[in-house]
């Protein structure tokens, strides 16, 4: 079992969306149970990320509505341009 603590998590997913989108489920094989609230921590600090609802098959065949987390570099160019 994992024991990670929230800054680590954090720093991990922060890692993981900026080499490739994720989903909730992703997060949580890694040992990250609440990734949206590491996520949503993330955005806070000006991070790019966006959330995107999607669909997602788990280990035992259950389909589940889940987040899917991307790295956005122009989320972040196009909030300076409104300031």
């Amino acid at each position: 079992m994992h024991n990670i603590k929230p800054l680590s998590q954090s720093l991990r997913l922060l890692e993981l969306v900026k080499a490739h989108p994720f989903t909730t489920l992703d997060a949580r094989r890694m040992g990250i149970m609440n990734p949206s609230q590491r996520i949503s921590e993330l955005c806070k600090q000006g991070h790019p990320i966006d959330t995107i609802k999607t669909w997602q098959t788990d280990e035992r065949g259950h389909v589940h509505c889940v987040a899917m987390y991307v790295w956005n570099p122009q989320q972040k160019r196009q909030a300076e341009l409104w300031q």
